[in-house]
């Protein structure tokens, strides 16, 4: 960090690596907060519509999800999925991947019905 600044794009990669450690490593706070670290470096340095943004856009989601907050992980896919659409051809497998990881983030935020223990109940 001293040789690049800590406004560096190289930086907020390394902050983003380091929230999906931190995500494999069951500790999903500290995975979301080194992740908003990275994206808010790229933010000011590559913009709103890059595809950098949309992966750590990608990356925020799942930790959301892991952590049960499934409306904001929902609304993460979609901006991932806005740009992706946005800058990348159809039929990329970043876009179609986007739209399955959404697919499943919305469906798991439907709240199922209470499950039946007791036969008697049916």
């Amino acid at each position: 960090m001293k040789t690049l600044g800590p406004e560096h794009v190289d930086v907020s990669t390394t902050y983003s690596n380091l929230g999906s450690v931190y995500q494999q490593l069951g500790d999903f706070e500290q995975a979301k907060k080194f992740q908003h670290r990275g994206l808010n470096i790229k933010l000011k340095k590559l913009g709103r519509d890059h595809v950098e943004i949309a992966a750590i856009y990608g990356n925020l989601s799942s930790v959301h999800q892991q952590l049960g907050d499934f409306e904001q992980a929902t609304e993460f896919h979609h901006r991932a999925s806005n740009i992706r659409r946005k800058k990348l051809k159809p039929a990329h497998v970043d876009v179609s991947n986007n739209l399955v990881n959404m697919v499943t983030a919305e469906q798991a935020s439907v709240a199922l019905p209470p499950r039946v223990t007791n036969l008697e109940e049916l």
